[in-house]
């Protein structure tokens, strides 16, 4: 598991970690691990660079963004799960909860609703 072997440079019992998957459910070998300091990454990326795992070895480097090539895709859930789920507009902004109401009615209509789950 690699939250369980990158968990063991970091001060976390448990990184967030995940290995990204075909549709089908099998592994593209590679995956993505968050640590909550740079410290603790840099020290993970020496530690298990060239280790094997699963009978092969790995190789672990930091995400970076090269201005020339498209940006690194993440899989949503575990942008989700390392940093919170923020769902957005097709304008850009953020979608945020707001208070719905009715001119006719205030007292049964002043819910709290998600607008976003009106539109699936």
């Amino acid at each position: 598991n690699l939250s369980n072997l990158f968990s063991q440079a970091s001060s976390l019992k448990n990184v967030p970690a995940c290995v990204v998957r075909k549709p089908n459910n099998d592994s593209l070998k590679y995956g993505f691990v968050t640590f909550p300091s740079k410290t603790e990454k840099e020290s993970a990326i020496i530690r298990f660079s060239g280790i094997k795992l699963n009978g092969k070895r790995i190789r672990v480097e930091e995400i970076v963004d090269k201005p020339h090539l498209p940006r690194v895709r993440v899989p949503g859930k575990f942008v989700a799960y390392a940093v919170g789920e923020v769902k957005w507009t097709r304008n850009g902004t953020v979608n945020t909860m707001r208070r719905a109401s009715s001119k006719t009615n205030t007292n049964d209509n002043n819910k709290v609703r998600d607008d976003d789950d009106n539109n699936n």
